[in-house]
């Protein structure tokens, strides 16, 4: 829970991932690079959020759905977008 909480504040918080963090926010190429970082972890991102959709508690899916939702509004951004494999992490996991 505390790893879906950290990763969703992150993303709704950008100067959190500096501030708490220290993670850069624009890399030495000037881009973006926490939106980097996540476009490059996105599969492994997917597949622990289809993990934990199926604990017991109603909090922690909700918690899922949230960090879901921003990734899906990272995904909108013009210079990321989702493969077939990434979108495959979590297509099963949203269906069954």
């Amino acid at each position: 829970m505390n790893g879906l909480t950290i990763l969703d504040e992150v993303l709704v918080i950008i100067s959190l991932s500096q501030e708490r963090y220290g993670l850069p926010l624009v890399s030495t190429d000037g881009s973006d690079s926490l939106t980097v970082r996540f476009i490059a972890s996105i599969s492994l991102i997917h597949k622990y959020i289809s993990i934990h959709i199926y604990d017991e508690f109603t909090h922690t899916l909700l918690k899922c759905f949230d960090l879901l939702e921003q990734l899906t509004g990272l995904a909108e951004q013009p210079e990321s977008t989702w493969s077939d494999y990434e979108a495959s992490a979590i297509l099963p996991a949203l269906i069954g």
